[in-house]
């Protein structure tokens, strides 16, 4: 009897873990989001104050000759703007997001 009451106290310990680590996970992910979502809103205004146009993709870009690449700062996913002629000979902005590697060796 004893021995039963033990696994079934074990058990439900384990169970009751499990649920409070779903709920963090759960209110995590949320964070995460809200954060995400935050960047992302946070990216395009800046693009658009810069008169820099956001990549989406499917655009149809007309390159001819690219005049400046400009990375972001940090490791990892960073914005990248790019000032370039079109074939017409007008000059065009873009930005987008791009992983930036070379980061942990300073470049």
């Amino acid at each position: 009897m004893k021995t039963a009451r033990l696994f079934l106290f074990a058990g439900l310990a384990g169970l009751s873990f499990l649920a409070q680590a779903e709920s963090g996970g759960d209110r995590t992910f949320a964070r995460m989001q809200q954060n995400l979502q935050a960047a992302t809103q946070n990216t395009r205004e800046e693009a658009v104050a810069g008169n820099f146009e956001p990549y989406r993709y499917g655009m149809n870009l007309d390159i001819a000759e690219v005049l400046e690449v400009t990375h972001g700062q940090g490791c990892g996913v960073v914005p990248v703007r790019m000032r370039y002629l079109d074939s017409q000979g007008a000059e065009q902005r873009l930005e987008y997001r791009s992983e930036r590697v070379s980061c942990s060796r300073g470049l």
